[in-house]
């Protein structure tokens, strides 16, 4: 069997024989002498000073140093920055135009709450919550994360995909439906809690919360049926007449299914197969150290960067459309589209910059 040594301590050896000696300290030689129990007890004593100090001596004697660790990670990022100087540059210009746009429309909202209504508050949430995806998305490929901003990205596009299916329908039904239908992800996450709260060592809930859910599923299947508490996107399912509502239904009603041959790649990235590993894999063999390495090329961020921006833009129309004045309103569309096309164009410089 492969097996390794020291894989925390430099000399286990070594540093075992200090806490048993250092147990040993607090231990009166006349207890050795009495008998057997005496010695059982001495032994459980030294193991369970030994217990105590393990990781407090591997924690005191760590070798690893944060401000070190800061240095190295800024380092990373200018330099994939610069490396990519003109495509980051055009992203970080577009994603941080998407929170301009969200920081202006919500700046004096709270004035106008009485006039707005349902589907809109839900776009403004939506909304925001979306470029906030965008941000992380962003640290994530500044870092060479782009596996993991691929992950975030599928978080991204499912919102995009709520959103335009909530403005497009501009139903105030729907969007109420959608509101509602919070006790689903509310009631899994306190049966999921009940379940297994004794093994987390966690309180139990209270019983009133348990009542107050039962009371609302009944309220919920009575005004909506019993499909809207079963279905993930129960909330949509007055869309169509032939089925439950799902993701692909979903996107294909709002004509954005053109993205679904990445959303499927991101999958890679989430679940647990071996597929998980393509983009560490050579000639059929996973490269190990490439597990830890971050990405560098524009090849492995331009994929993210793309189609970040690209579902952004799609929301961005809606978004200027209406809370455009109508005299900014074309010249605000021109612009967001103008930013959208120069980041394509960035790609190109890179590549030609770093092939050259």
């Amino acid at each position: 069997m492969y097996k390794k040594q020291n894989l925390f301590f430099e000399d286990f050896e070594k540093t075992f024989s200090n806490i048993v000696i250092e147990g040993l300290k607090n231990i009166e030689p006349k207890k050795l002498r009495k008998n057997f129990d005496e010695i059982l007890s001495f032994s459980e004593e030294v193991f369970s000073k030994y217990e105590d100090t393990i990781s407090t001596a591997y924690i005191d004697n760590h070798k690893f140093k944060i401000a070190e660790f800061m240095n190295v990670s800024h380092r990373s990022q200018v330099k994939i920055i610069t490396e990519n100087k003109e495509s980051f540059t055009s992203f970080l210009l577009y994603i941080n135009t998407c929170v301009s746009i969200y920081e202006k429309i919500t700046d004096d909202l709270d004035k106008l709450d009485d006039e707005l209504n349902n589907t809109l508050k839900l776009a403004i949430s939506l909304y925001g919550l979306c470029v906030r995806r965008g941000q992380q998305i962003t640290e994530l490929l500044m870092s060479g994360f782009a596996d993991a901003a691929m992950i975030m990205w599928r978080s991204l596009y499912e919102n995009v995909i709520t959103l335009l299916t909530i403005v497009i329908n501009d139903s105030d039904e729907l969007s109420k439906r959608y509101i509602d239908h919070s006790y689903r992800n509310s009631n899994r996450k306190v049966s999921s809690y009940q379940n297994n709260h004794f093994e987390l060592r966690f309180p139990q809930l209270p019983e009133e919360t348990i009542i107050n859910l039962k009371k609302e599923k009944e309220r919920l299947i009575q005004k909506y049926g019993k499909e809207f508490v079963r279905n993930d996107f129960g909330w949509a399912d007055i869309l169509f007449e032939k089925g439950r509502a799902n993701l692909r239904l979903l996107e294909e009603n709002i004509e954005l299914n053109k993205y679904r041959t990445y959303y499927t790649l991101c999958s890679e990235q989430i679940h647990s197969s071996i597929n998980s590993f393509d983009r560490f894999t050579v000639n059929g063999e996973i490269i190990l150290p490439g597990l830890m390495k971050q990405d560098e090329d524009l090849d492995d961020l331009i994929d993210p960067m793309q189609f970040t921006v690209a579902v952004l833009d799609e929301i961005n129309d809606y978004i200027i459309w209406e809370f455009s004045v109508e005299t900014e309103r074309n010249a605000n569309m021109i612009f967001i589209r103008k930013l959208f096309e120069k980041l394509i164009s960035s790609f190109k410089k890179d590549a030609e910059a770093n092939s050259g």
